[in-house]
C-alpha cells in the first residue's frame, strides 16, 4: 500500500465509514426477515412470522388451516394448541399428538399433515384443540 505524502491515514476513515455501512446493512436485512411476497394476503397472521424459520413457533387458535408451501415454507416450525400441546411440521408426510385430560372436555389430537407435491400444510385437530 502506497500513501501520498502530507496525507497519511486518510484512507482509514473511508474504509471504516464503508465497513460501518455494510454491517448496518446486513443487521437490517438479516433482523427483519419478511414474509414470503404474497404471504400476508394469503398465509394467516398467526403464521407470517414463523415462514422460512424452523424453529419458530406458533401458537394456533383456528383449527383447521391450510397454509400453501410456495407462500411459506413451515418445514420445522413448532405448531402448538392452546394448553401447549403441539408437534414440529416435519419436511413431507405428516405428524401427531394426542393428550389426555382430565375430562372429554380437556383432551384431543393435533395432526399435522405435509401434501406430497406441493408440500402444503394442513393442521386438523380434535376435542380441546379446536378451542
Amino acid at each position: 500500500m502506497t500513501t501520498t505524502a502530507g496525507r497519511p491515514g486518510r484512507r482509514l476513515p473511508a474504509l471504516l465509514t464503508l465497513v460501518l455501512a455494510a454491517a448496518a446493512a446486513m443487521t437490517t436485512a438479516c433482523g427483519s426477515h419478511p414474509a414470503p411476497a404474497g404471504a400476508s394476503a394469503s398465509v394467516p397472521a398467526a403464521f407470517r412470522h414463523a415462514c422460512g424459520h424452523p424453529g419458530a413457533k406458533v401458537r394456533v387458535t383456528r383449527l383447521p388451516v391450510t397454509v400453501k408451501h410456495s407462500a411459506c415454507n413451515l418445514t420445522g416450525v413448532s405448531i402448538t394448541v392452546r394448553g401447549g400441546e403441539g408437534a414440529v411440521v416435519p419436511e413431507s408426510g405428516g405428524v401427531g399428538a394426542t393428550w389426555d385430560g382430565t375430562d372429554s372436555a380437556h383432551g384431543g389430537s393435533l395432526t399435522i399433515t405435509v401434501a406430497d407435491g406441493t408440500r402444503d400444510v394442513t393442521i386438523t385437530g380434535t376435542g380441546s384443540a379446536l378451542r
